[in-house]
């Protein structure tokens, strides 16, 4: 049966120990890898279905400094979408449950970290989407 079809949304996680240095991008983990980021893109689920995601939650187990912000981005085949959520770096996350992105059986689906300005990485990064 089709991830599509179903009622019940399913989740699908990533996670990073570290968080990338000011203004750099890295790649987070599928599901609980206890690792640091990544610093190539690639690094995803391919689903086995078309869906559609969105109600993305980010939580960091320990707070940054600074006076920047982190910025989450889903992406589709190593490339950004729409559906993106950004928390101050002193903040212990937030969630996105306004966008929503499709996707087709087969796509690779990822999420990237940027962290603006200047922070202090918050360690323990954890995000979830719900699939539709």
């Amino acid at each position: 049966r089709d991830i599509a079809s179903k009622a019940t949304p399913r989740i699908i996680t990533f996670f990073s120990v570290t968080t990338p240095t000011t203004n750099a991008t890295g790649y987070l983990h599928p599901w609980f890898y206890p690792g640091n980021y990544e610093t190539v893109s690639g690094r995803g689920i391919v689903l086995p279905s078309d869906c559609t995601v969105r109600n993305m939650y980010a939580r960091v187990r320990t707070v940054g400094a600074g006076s920047g912000s982190l910025k989450l981005t889903v992406r589709r085949n190593n490339a950004n979408t729409s559906l993106v959520l950004s928390f101050p770096s002193l903040g212990t996350g937030g969630n996105n449950r306004r966008d929503a992105v499709t996707f087709e059986a087969g796509d690779l689906i990822s999420v990237a970290v940027l962290d603006v300005g200047t922070v202090t990485s918050p360690a323990d990064l954890m995000v979830s989407l719900e699939v539709y």
